[in-house]
C-alpha cells in the first residue's frame, strides 16, 4: 500500500520533474498548409537555399541541392518522408502543432545538410 510522504501527498500525486529534454504542452493545432508554411520558414531560416513547392492540397516537396523530401497529410496524420528509396521519415499523429514542425524543420535541416544535426539548435 503506499504511503504518504513528507509533503503528506501519495507517490501517485506528485508530478515528475521536467526532463531536460522533454516536450512542452501541445500547442495551437495548425491544419496541415499552415503546418507547412511553418516548418519552410523554420527550414529557410537554417537552409536559406530550400524551395517548397506543392503537390494538390496535401503534400508538399522540399528541395535542397539534388536532395528532396516530401510531406503528406495522411488522414490527419503528417508524415515526412525523408528516404524516398527505402520509406525512413518523421510523422506527427495528433499535436500539429509549433513546436512539432520546428523540430521536424530541424531534423530535415540535418538530413540536407549533416552539419545541421546537432541537437542542441
Amino acid at each position: 500500500m503506499p504511503t504518504q510522504d513528507d509533503d503528506g501527498r501519495l507517490p501517485t500525486q506528485r508530478q515528475a520533474p521536467a526532463q531536460p529534454g522533454s516536450s512542452p504542452p501541445p500547442g495551437q493545432c495548425l491544419k496541415f498548409i499552415a503546418w507547412c508554411r511553418l516548418l519552410t520558414a523554420e527550414l529557410r531560416r537554417l537552409l536559406p537555399e530550400v524551395s517548397a513547392s506543392t503537390n494538390g492540397y496535401d503534400r508538399v516537396v522540399w528541395r535542397y541541392g539534388n536532395q528532396y523530401v516530401t510531406g503528406t497529410n495522411d488522414c490527419g496524420c503528417y508524415r515526412i518522408k525523408l528516404d524516398q528509396r527505402f520509406g525512413g521519415g518523421l510523422q506527427d499523429f495528433e499535436r500539429h502543432d509549433h513546436h512539432t514542425a520546428t523540430t521536424m524543420a530541424r531534423s530535415i535541416a540535418g538530413h540536407f545538410d549533416a552539419a545541421l544535426s546537432v541537437t542542441d539548435r
